[in-house]
């Protein structure tokens, strides 16, 4: 077994507390780096996830007003609520307009008029 001096002991025992120092202030350093990249991680998911729930709305033709962006931070908005809008939106049957209802009649339009010329006529 080979023995050490005292002074080979004192000199490498002198570097310890720097050493020690500059791995604390390492390991601090990368402890940030990795909370950071964790919410960009976070964010990134949060919007690939919202892109697809607002795909969704739009396939399905749920709120056809508003844009593809604007599905999509509404869907951000949720993000508590999120999973719940997701399945309700998975259960959404297709929406399709047919018509719509309003106390002004449309303009160069008379359902009344062109149901009876089809009725009497034949032609649309």
């Amino acid at each position: 077994m080979k023995k050490f001096s005292s002074e080979k002991v004192a000199s490498v025992l002198s570097h310890v507390p720097g050493t020690l120092r500059a791995l604390s202030a390492e390991v601090q350093r990368l402890e940030v780096e990795l909370v950071e990249e964790r919410e960009k991680t976070a964010s990134y998911r949060l919007d690939e996830r919202a892109r697809s729930i607002a795909s969704n709305m739009q396939r399905k033709g749920l709120e056809p007003d508003l844009s593809m962006e604007e599905k999509v931070a509404f869907v951000k908005e949720k993000v508590d609520r999120i999973d719940a809008l997701e399945e309700a939106i998975k259960m959404a049957s297709i929406q399709v307009e047919i018509g719509r209802f309003s106390d002004e009649p449309a303009k160069g339009y008379d359902s009344k008029t062109n149901l009876e010329n089809f009725i009497l006529t034949g032609e649309a």
